[in-house]
């Protein structure tokens, strides 16, 4: 069933379920019927014998009237005849079965209640008699009331029949609905899977428009937003192929160009050590850039695992950060100041976090670096360097932003690459004394 077509299976089930319901019906609905006919016909004789017995108080005196009403009452459904305290007859009707004329003495002189309903089966068909003790005119007798369940027994039969034809229709009919709307869900469904076979080919240029408030249409959206993120990552991934190009040429194309003029015995800068020099320069920075560039994509590969945090004292680790990168330019003036602050996160790639921005701010400083830990948990770091240009507090984070008088790479990146995993809030901006940044940590 489940290789089957999605319409088949819409299609199947709604028939297996329809011809469930009208099965239960069938089952039911004799058991029902039954007692529903059973409480209407004893109704219909306890009725017709209390009109009886109001006429036959009157017929007991009068004979010839008592013979009259029972001859009309032959014509009647519910019949009636009357027993004295010995259970023999008083008026005698014709074509009274004698199962039910026994059945009855016999129930008669053992019934302690005024009335009492009964039933006997007489050739094959079901009788339905009521019973009462009455007296009249001093004497003691017993009303017999019956009715055979000849006309209820054919209407059952004739309901049941037409409920037959009738289910037979309402299945027949129900395959139209059933199709239709096995296809109306079913065509969404082949849209969302060719739309998402496209994706699979890089076809994803085209946003997804299904215009649905349903579980297909959050089916659409998700898919929508996944495309949208793809598209995104692609775009990203490419930007960053470029700028990754780039930066790797300059220093590729000076190392192999500097080893060709000093294989033909010139150098560059004038002698032997400076030509090196220039050669271990542009190696580290090579070095540096592919280091970059692995743990960013290390970072990305984190993201997709479960988060390994601790409690870690961020004062200290922005203490030892200092302690290690401040003889960059010990020329330099730090001021700082440590409140003692706990996060929670994973303390190595913080570690790296305040590394790069620190670097960035010792390298954009003309005389002072600021570097402070406040409570609750913030950190700031800045300089007295030149202001971040119109537009590029925005942007200093995206890789490859070059800034003034050199460049931000992707150490920014990384930055907020981190702070992101770890739901912090990074900011970047002027001051009137330089360039400010600022994290905020979420509450440990």
């Amino acid at each position: 069933m489940k290789n089957r077509p999605l319409a088949f299976q819409i299609w199947a089930g709604l028939v297996v379920l329809t011809t469930a319901i009208l099965l239960l019906v069938f089952l039911l609905m004799p058991v029902i019927l039954n007692r529903y006919v059973s409480r209407e016909i004893y109704a219909s004789i306890e009725s017709e014998q209390e009109v009886g017995i109001r006429r036959g108080e009157s017929g007991l005196a009068d004979p010839n009237l008592a013979e009259r009403q029972i001859e009309q009452q032959d014509k009647r459904t519910v019949k009636t005849f009357l027993l004295l305290v010995n259970g023999q007859q008083v008026v005698s009707l014709r074509n009274i079965p004698a199962v039910l004329l026994e059945d009855a003495r016999k129930q008669s002189a053992a019934q302690t209640a005024a009335t009492g309903r009964y039933k006997v089966n007489v050739d094959g068909e079901r009788l339905f008699y009521v019973i009462r003790q009455i007296k009249i005119l001093n004497r003691q007798m017993t009303v017999v009331s019956y009715m055979w369940d000849t006309y209820y027994h054919n209407l059952m039969k004739g309901m049941m029949r037409q409920l037959v034809w009738l289910s037979a229709a309402v299945l027949c009919l129900s395959l139209l609905p059933a199709v239709w709307l096995s296809r109306s869900l079913s065509r969404p469904l082949v849209v969302l899977s060719e739309f998402v076979k496209g994706i699979a080919r890089r076809q994803w240029n085209e946003p997804l428009a299904m215009e649905r408030r349903d579980e297909i249409g959050q089916l659409a959206d998700s898919i929508e937003i996944m495309r949208d993120r793809l598209k995104r990552q692609d775009d990203y991934q490419q930007t960053m192929l470029q700028h990754v190009s780039h930066e790797l040429k300059t220093p590729v194309m000076v190392i192999r160009s500097y080893a060709q003029s000093m294989e033909d015995g010139i150098y560059p800068k004038g002698d032997l050590e400076g030509s090196v020099r220039v050669i271990g320069q542009e190696s580290e920075r090579l070095e540096k850039l592919v280091r970059k560039l692995l743990y960013l994509t290390k970072l990305d590969y984190v993201s997709a695992e479960p988060a390994q945090h601790q409690t870690f004292r961020l004062d200290q680790t922005a203490r030892n950060v200092l302690e290690k990168l401040r003889w960059q330019r010990p020329e330099l003036t730090y001021e700082t100041g440590f409140a003692p602050v706990t996060v929670v996160g994973d303390e190595e790639q913080w570690i790296i976090a305040v590394e790069n921005l620190l670097d960035n701010q010792i390298r954009y400083a003309n005389s002072r670096v600021t570097l402070r830990v406040e409570a609750p948990s913030s950190l700031l770091l800045g300089n007295d360097g030149p202001p971040l240009p119109a537009g590029l507090a925005e942007q200093a984070f995206s890789p490859f932003r070059s800034g003034p008088g050199g460049q931000f790479g992707l150490g920014l990146t990384i930055v907020k690459r981190i702070a992101e995993l770890h739901q912090a809030k990074l900011h970047a901006g002027n001051t009137a004394g330089g360039v400010e940044f600022r994290l905020d940590f979420p509450a440990p």
